[in-house]
């Protein structure tokens, strides 16, 4: 979903998606693929929690674009399960940066 800042109309909007893990590779954002299309393929993504972060392949698929190489590192390191959720907030377009917060499975 899109998120705006309510400072004014020149404010940034910032772009947010969510994702439930459930599997080995997750696909990113339908908007972030609307947005960058092709050109994500074999870029990276950089993933912050906290001052730490993570660069993460994208890897176009059939179905669309998979957090690839990196992501398990991510995962490890962050303690994110099968059923936990993950929200991403993008940060800087350019350069695909992305804030990620945690909801734990209960």
């Amino acid at each position: 979903y899109e998120k705006g800042n309510s400072e004014g109309p020149n404010a940034m909007k910032h772009y947010t998606f969510e994702i439930v893990v459930n599997s080995l590779y997750p696909y990113v954002s339908k908007e972030v693929l609307r947005r960058h299309g092709e050109e994500c393929h074999g870029k990276f993504a950089e993933l912050k929690v906290g001052g730490k972060s993570w660069s993460v392949r994208l890897y176009r698929q059939q179905k669309g674009i998979r957090f690839y190489k990196g992501w398990s590192k991510f995962k490890e390191e962050c303690i994110v399960g099968i059923g936990d959720t993950c929200f991403f907030e993008l940060i800087d377009e350019k350069k695909l940066v992305f804030k990620v917060s945690f909801e734990r499975k209960k």
